[in-house]
């Protein structure tokens, strides 16, 4: 699953927006978004640069999440 960072994403129409950005490239896609944290996580077969350029060009700038650090047993 693709987890992106979306600073402007902010509300039901920002969603949409994307959520449409996505389905243009992959109808198949699942998208889910937190407004909380402003992520949005697309599970799809499509390459991440289409992903994120779709968002992008669909006037919402795009970064990576940082993946969780491991847990360390020790």
């Amino acid at each position: 699953m693709l987890q992106l960072i979306v600073p402007d994403l902010s509300c039901g129409h920002c969603m949409n927006v994307i959520g449409k950005a996505v389905a243009k490239i992959d109808s198949n896609a699942a998208v889910s978004f937190d407004l909380d944290t402003q992520t949005v996580s697309v599970a799809s077969s499509k390459d991440a640069a289409d992903i994120t350029a779709a968002i992008e060009d669909a006037g919402y700038p795009v970064s990576f999440a940082e993946p969780e650090p491991a847990s360390s047993c020790c």
